[in-house]
């Protein structure tokens, strides 16, 4: 990883960390969860806005980061991709809402 890519992915789990709720408020560990992700992406050689989009993937549902702070932040692409793979809050069905993502 190169600085300059590593100091974009420091920014993107870093703005993650400082907007993401207490651990008592959480269901799920998704901090290491996005790190993992993200990690797992660049060690398999994804692009660059992919793995930030993986580091990024659960911002909207789990922080109060908008999507327009992700598309200022890391550009249309990366949030674009993490747009796609988060639910929408719009659908109450589980099922149909995991369907609506594939």
């Amino acid at each position: 990883m190169n600085d300059e890519f590593g100091k974009i992915c420091e920014r993107a789990i870093r703005l993650v960390t400082e907007r993401m709720p207490s651990a008592e408020k959480l269901i799920k560990p998704t901090l290491f969860h996005n790190i993992r992700v993200g990690t797992c992406l660049y060690q398999n050689d994804y692009s660059n806005d992919i793995v930030l989009a993986g580091f990024l993937h659960d911002a909207l549902e789990d922080t109060d980061i908008s999507d327009q702070v992700i598309r200022k932040g890391f550009g249309d692409k990366v949030a674009d991709m993490v747009l796609a793979n988060t639910k929408n809050p719009l659908i109450e069905e589980k099922k149909e809402c995991n369907q609506e993502l594939h």
